[in-house]
């Protein structure tokens, strides 16, 4: 997000309050609002003359496999998801991260998976 931040503080304070508007909406618009703000962002570099693909684009997310796995294909798809409109990176925290199932899950069904994407 450091990189949004700083291409739309050479603009104004409304694109920056716009932006936070974009990013903290109701999750059920959250691909829709995440979209908008790839969009917005690409639109903005042309403006500024800067290189839209020089900028990694990275979310802060939280990731819920299940203790079992339960979740892992669903994970695989969201972060796919966000792949697919140019997210990069994805950091956050992981849910039940104190039950040492749940790390395995993430190291064995979803990282290798979205490694791939």
């Amino acid at each position: 997000m450091g990189d949004v931040v700083q291409v739309l503080h050479a603009d104004n304070l409304r694109n920056l309050l716009r932006l936070y508007q974009l990013i903290w909406r109701d999750v059920a618009q959250a691909e829709v609002a995440n979209q908008s703000l790839m969009l917005e962002l690409g639109e903005h570099c042309q403006r500024e003359g800067r290189d839209y693909a020089s900028i990694e684009k990275t979310i802060v997310t939280r990731f819920d496999p299940g203790p079992s796995g339960e979740r892992a294909d669903q994970e695989v798809e969201r972060l796919g998801r966000f792949s697919g409109i140019g997210v990069q990176a994805a950091l956050g925290y992981l849910v039940g991260c104190e039950d040492p199932r749940v790390m395995e899950v993430m190291a064995t069904k979803v990282i290798p998976q979205v490694e791939r994407l």
